[in-house]
């Protein structure tokens, strides 16, 4: 009735870059947010059959290990960064100052012959540096398309029943 459980293990590299926008409570209504960190990634996947018809479970978990990110210090405004007085903005980041954890689930299914993935990501990015502490929380639900595109050339038959 279903497959074999699949455990795997990793590295990836996460880049953010962005700015969020909020007219209350600050004196930089506009903050800047750029950060960039290595990640250790463990993912399980789970093909089953309900009936005959293929799915695949995946669920991943990243945990970012080291990193830098860009920070003001507290109470430093960007037009005194923008006269050139920087005051140590990129900090090096770890689990104890910057945790962070990155959850996805996916279910892969067939239909009409093309195989769809519908997921949950939850996307917890928090920091504690320079004085100013950040939360950002962001959780997800999509649904999409199964394409995978191969560059190098097999002397194995392309077609696959199903995508793992």
């Amino acid at each position: 009735m279903g497959g074999r459980l699949r455990l795997m293990a990793g590295g990836e590299v996460h880049a953010g870059l962005g700015a969020i926008y909020n007219n209350r409570n600050s004196n930089n209504p506009v903050q800047a947010k750029a950060d960039i960190d290595i990640d250790v990634s463990l993912m399980a996947v789970y093909p089953f059959h309900i009936r005959k018809v293929p799915f695949t479970a995946r669920y991943q978990t990243s945990l970012p290990l080291v990193g830098a990110m860009f920070s003001p210090r507290y109470g430093q405004s960007y037009y005194e960064m923008s006269l050139g007085n920087y005051d140590r903005n990129v900090c090096f980041t770890y689990p104890g100052n910057a945790p962070s954890m990155r959850h996805f689930l996916t279910l892969d299914f067939p239909i009409a012959g093309f195989t769809f993935r519908a997921g949950y990501l939850c996307d917890i990015r928090q920091s504690r540096v320079n004085g100013l502490r950040s939360h950002i929380w962001n959780h997800s639900f999509m649904i999409g398309y199964v394409k995978h595109f191969s560059f190098v050339k097999r002397k194995e038959p392309q077609h696959r029943p199903f995508i793992l």
